[in-house]
């Protein structure tokens, strides 16, 4: 068993992921959260997205939501929405390939190409 403490400090932890998922932000990544979605990954998807928003201070900048959003044979979808840009929809999206969208399109702003959803 976990002592009080440990448990005071995840519920904590819990707490401002829950925050991060409501607030209006600058940068929403939106995780396709629809029944194929979620059997192919999307939860581990947003734990990862979670933990990077976390890891580069930017709590209030970037949220994270999921959403039905489904296309048969292309999930899980992460669609990153940025003001003043037209949003861009990736598929077949793991935890690991979040981290380098993270990275690169989130923080550095450049399009990972290779992973683009065709329109």
């Amino acid at each position: 068993m976990k002592s009080w403490e440990e448990l005071n400090q995840r519920r904590d932890e819990e707490r401002s992921k829950i925050s991060l998922r409501r607030s209006e932000a600058a940068v929403k990544i939106i995780v396709g959260g629809g029944t194929r979605g979620i059997a192919a990954g999307a939860r581990a998807i947003t734990s990862t997205t979670l933990d990077e928003i976390l890891r580069h201070h930017l709590e209030g900048k970037a949220v994270v939501q999921l959403a039905a959003v489904e296309q048969e044979g292309c999930e899980p979808l992460v669609r990153i929405e940025q003001p003043g840009k037209e949003p861009v929809v990736y598929q077949n999206v793991t935890p690991e390939r979040m981290q380098r969208i993270f990275q690169q399109h989130v923080l550095n702003g450049e399009v990972v190409k290779e992973w683009v959803m065709a329109s």
